[in-house]
């Protein structure tokens, strides 16, 4: 047995799951810490665990063992990221585009751009969408791989604001803020399964997205104070890629 591949086998399948270490380790019975040598292969799971290991992560005790999903199962975080993301953009675009394909000439226009970041510190996905009834902008994933994540040493959050911007233009922002007498949470707990997004008319007063935004500068910026009253910032450039655009009506990409 991989110990080194078991961990973070079992790592990547606890953040899928939306699980720190210590939650995962209440399910189980065991501490933290415990999960903590899982995933860094000093020790693999007790055998007494792996039944309801492999129900809590939704994989088979066998997969578990080999530090792999089956070969049917074996898509890559990359590809699945993929799929969704077409699926979104495919169910958007019938939702958006259905009717507007038996009431409009040929002089309607879409186009679809592929918003990511992908680094050892982050993992971005979303996508933008233009035609000429509305501009949407969609980030529906935001991961920080920062070792200290689902840790003690991650930090816990007194407020927080996730903006998106396009250089000194905000296109998109939120906060949030802790209640006087709530316990405080981790900076991932603010980010996880969040969506976040614009989605406007076109030629309304003022529109926040334009042909005219500058998507070579669209950046995540987040900044919170933690639970020493330290202000921190995090800055994630994005890059912006066009997937899909249709001059006509029927065809034409």
């Amino acid at each position: 047995m991989n110990l080194e591949k078991v961990g973070n086998f079992i790592a990547e399948l606890r953040k899928e799951k939306g699980l720190t270490q210590e939650k995962l380790g209440e399910q189980l019975g065991v501490s933290g810490k415990t999960i903590s040598k899982w995933e860094r292969g000093v020790n693999a799971p007790d055998i007494a665990l792996l039944n309801s290991l492999s129900t809590i992560l939704g994989v088979d005790i066998k997969e578990i063992l080999n530090g792999e999903r089956k070969a049917e199962k074996n898509l890559s975080k990359k590809r699945k990221k993929l799929i969704i993301k077409i699926i979104i953009v495919i169910f958007l675009l019938l939702i958006l585009l259905f009717p507007i394909l038996f009431t409009i000439s040929n002089y309607n226009t879409v186009r679809v751009y592929n918003i990511e970041s992908k680094t050892d510190k982050y993992f971005v996905s979303g996508f933008i969408m233009y035609n000429k009834e509305r501009n949407l902008l969609l980030i529906h994933n935001i991961d920080l791989l920062d070792h200290n994540i689902g840790t003690e040493l991650e930090d816990k959050v007194k407020n927080i604001i996730i903006g998106v911007h396009s250089g000194n233009k905000t296109i998109f922002s939120v906060s949030y803020d802790v209640a006087s007498g709530e316990d405080l949470q981790t900076i991932n707990s603010y980010l996880l399964n969040r969506t976040y997004y614009v989605d406007e008319v076109v030629k309304q007063e003022k529109n926040i997205l334009s042909e005219g935004t500058d998507l070579n500068k669209l950046k995540i910026v987040i900044q919170y104070k933690n639970q020493q009253d330290k202000v921190k910032k995090i800055t994630i450039p994005l890059t912006v890629s066009k997937e899909y655009s249709n001059n006509k009506l029927f065809g034409g990409v």
